[in-house]
């Protein structure tokens, strides 16, 4: 990966990340399911600053992942590591993808005014996207967050192979609002010459 490709990325990056400024108390966080323990451990901090009573964990047991167990309960056991109480942790182990993530956790809470959802950095926005879409009514507030860092750090312990997801999740987040998946957000002209250079010079989107 060449310095220019980095930077192409980081525009991708910056247009995908979101993290909101998280209200003092909310009535849930919601976990979407992957196999990045660091997403888990993020709601484990959450948790630990008393930022809401529990923490649905959402996804299922993909074969094709090198767990074997449900991605809910491979992150509940990691917050646990944490110092999150059994108790405070909510198993959904169905969920196939980001909708069901949200649209089986949705079902699992009584009316919450307040959501803090998280997932992988570059999920965020998509996360928060698909809530706003799929969360029937009445929605709650939404907020999103992910781990603290940075797209050089990421790619350091994820590994180079991750910057497919990247584009995978950008491809996503221009087609899945005409599916209804999501709700609409642009995509500014730069972000999307940066994605079509990258496809240009042989990367490839994948999902994640």
């Amino acid at each position: 990966m060449t310095t220019t490709d980095i930077e192409l990325l980081h525009v991708v990056w910056n247009y995908l990340v979101q993290n909101d400024p998280l209200p003092a108390k909310a009535d849930a966080i919601v976990v979407g399911g992957c196999k990045d323990l660091a997403v888990a451990e993020r709601a484990a901090e959450l948790y630990n600053e008393q930022r809401a009573p529990l923490i649905i964990m959402s996804g299922y047991h993909d074969p094709n992942y090198d767990i074997p167990m449900s991605e809910a309960v491979f992150f509940a056991e990691r917050a646990q590591a944490c110092g999150v109480p059994r108790a405070a942790l909510v198993i959904e182990d169905q969920a196939r993808n980001t909708g069901e993530n949200i649209s089986f956790s949705a079902a699992l809470l009584d009316r919450p005014a307040a959501v803090i959802l998280v997932h992988k950095p570059y999920m965020t926005m998509r996360f928060l996207a698909t809530a706003e879409a799929q969360w029937p009514a009445p929605q709650p507030r939404f907020y999103v967050t992910s781990e603290k860092t940075t797209l050089t750090a990421y790619l350091k312990r994820r590994g180079d192979a991750e910057l497919s997801a990247i584009l995978g999740d950008l491809q996503r987040m221009q087609t899945y609002a005409t599916r209804g998946f999501q709700s609409y957000r642009e995509v500014p002209d730069d972000v999307q010459w940066a994605f079509a250079e990258l496809l240009r010079r042989g990367y490839s989107p994948r999902g994640s």
